[in-house]
């Protein structure tokens, strides 16, 4: 699986995630004020 840099390029996500979008729900949690 190829690994892109998220949003805001501080993860990597699979690039099998179909947006960027439904990362920022799956991360909003973990440290998004």
């Amino acid at each position: 699986v190829d690994f892109v840099p998220n949003f805001d390029a501080s993860q990597q996500e699979p690039s099998l995630l179909p947006a960027r979008v439904p990362s920022l729900l799956l991360n909003g949690s973990s440290g998004i004020a």
